[in-house]
């Protein structure tokens, strides 16, 4: 019986060995490449929801500010000297 390395006992225990890892680390690249997706389609999303929010706040402060002027308009009228 050869011993080809510590461990082995010949080359067909070495080739299943390195089979066996090669499939794992093709399994691990594979889910790798999945959660760069999700983390891309995650990091899309993220932009989007920036975007809208960004929106909002914009128009939040369009209206907050045609609000203050009609509150302002109202206190002029009233107070306005006869």
């Amino acid at each position: 019986m050869c011993k080809c390395a510590e461990g082995f006992h010949c080359d067909s225990d070495q080739s299943r060995a390195v089979q066996a890892l090669e499939s794992k680390g093709q399994v691990m690249l594979d889910t790798i490449a999945k959660l760069d997706f999700k983390l891309n389609e995650t990091n899309s999303m993220l932009d989007l929801y920036r975007d809208l929010t960004m929106t909002d706040l914009r128009t939040i402060e369009k209206l907050h500010a045609r609000i203050e002027q009609l509150h302002n308009n109202l206190i002029e009228s009233e107070w306005k000297p006869a």
